[in-house]
Formats: C-alpha cells, structure tokens, sequence
C-alpha cells in the first residue's frame, strides 16, 4: 500500500470512522501526510430508512428471507435510540444483517407453535382421561368435543412439522449448492449456479413459519448488544413515558 500511496498517478480513495481513522494515524502516522480527510455527516433518520430499504433488498436475497418494512424502520429507530456510539447507515444495515441472522438461527429449532400445540393436545388428553370416567349426556358430549379437538391439533402440529422439515431440508442442500458453485468451474460451475438460484427460490417461496424478519428480531439483536429486556427495547416513546411514574415508585 506504501508504493502505492508514493505513486502520484493511482489515486486512493478510503472509508472508515473517526474512530478507524485515528487508529490508523496512530499505528502508522505516514497516513496523515498520504490522504486528506473528508467528513461526511451521518444522514437524517428519513435518508437512513430509504437507504437501508434498497439494502435489506440485498440482504434478504443472500440470506432467502423477506425484510418486513417494519423491521427496517425498528433497525432505524432503535439503532439511533440504543446504540448512539455507532452511526448511520452502517449501524442499521448490521442491526439488520443480525436480525437475519436471529431468524435464521431459531430455524434450527422447530417453530414455537409446535410446542404450543403440543402442550394444548396434553392438556384435552387429560382432560379427556378424566371425562371417560364420569357419566352422564354432558360428559360424554364434552368428550367427543376433546376428541376432536385433539385430532385437529394434532394435524395442525403435523402439518407445521413437515413444513419445518421440509424447510430444514432445503436448507441443508442450499448450503451443499453454495459450496459445489464456489468448488466448481467452468460448465460445471454453472450447473451448480442454477441449482442454487433454483433452491433459493424455493427457500423465499416457502410459506413456513420463520421466513420473515420483523421488528421483533431486531429488537432482539438490540436486547443483546445492550443488555436491555427485548419488551423494553420494543417500547414505544410514549410506552416508556408512561410506565416511568409506576417504575420511579417501585
């Protein structure tokens, strides 16, 4: 870089924060007297949404997930309210960037909606053990309801499950497809281009829980690089000031 920066006649032009820049003064003092610095102010909060809207275009391509409006608003707002040290449009774009990554990681476990309708078809069992022993028209009547009741949920959990799977499969052979494209050459390389385009258009296609990035996974991502409750980061303006006279008597 060195001979570069000697070189008159190849211009370098750079990006980086205040902060990078120093360090980089610091550990080789050279750069002061080889770039000038130009400060750019961080763009207003409208600016910032339109341009993270075009990026999470992109991101949602590369990780085969949709980017809820909502959630590029929540990355927005709450990167500016939460993370002040950090700016804009690079703050947002990461807080995005790791909502994808919270989605995608929670596909690795089965969709909270399983476990749900597994708890409500123990609890009809139950309650369906206990009508056996009574007798009587309304008993009986009630049974059957639980019966059925039973029955549908566990086609609901079912459903789900195979959806979850299914996902989970399509997964595992676009990550296989993403590594034969990057091994491969030539036609060969091609082929496995196409085969992956193909599978990432089943992945966006899917219809399966956890496909979408919402504001709650933003929050999410917020909640853990600053150690404040999830419920508390999605609190509006308005929501905090009036929990505030009930939280100062506790």
């Amino acid at each position: 870089l060195r001979v570069l920066l000697d070189d008159p006649n190849v211009p370098v032009i750079a990006t980086c924060t205040e902060t990078e820049w120093n360090g980089a003064i610091d550990r080789m003092p050279t750069f002061a007297r080889s770039f000038t610095p130009v400060l750019i102010d961080e763009p207003p909060p409208h600016e910032t949404q339109g341009i993270v809207r075009a990026m999470s275009e992109t991101l949602g391509s590369a990780h085969g997930l949709a980017i809820l409006p909502e959630a590029v608003l929540a990355a927005v707002e709450l990167g500016r309210r939460y993370l002040p040290r950090r700016r804009d449009p690079a703050r947002s774009i990461e807080l995005l960037d790791g909502a994808c990554a919270v989605v995608l990681m929670a596909r690795n476990t089965p969709p909270r909606e399983i476990a749900i309708l597994d708890a409500r078809v123990a609890l009809l069992t139950s309650e369906g053990n206990s009508l056996q022993n009574d007798i009587g028209e309304r008993s009986e009547r009630r049974l059957l309801e639980v019966n059925a009741e039973v029955l549908e949920d566990k086609a609901r959990r079912d459903a789900l499950m195979r959806r979850w799977q299914e996902d989970r499969a399509i997964d595992s052979d676009l990550e296989a497809a993403s590594n034969e494209w990057k091994r491969e050459k030539g036609r060969a390389r091609k082929q496995a281009r196409q085969r992956y385009d193909e599978l990432l258009s089943r992945r966006r296609a899917s219809s399966a829980v956890g496909r979408r990035v919402d504001s709650d996974a933003v929050a999410a991502v917020v909640a853990d690089r600053t150690g404040i409750e999830a419920s508390r980061v999605r609190m509006t303006e308005a929501q905090r000031l009036l929990s505030m006279e009930s939280e100062l008597h506790e």
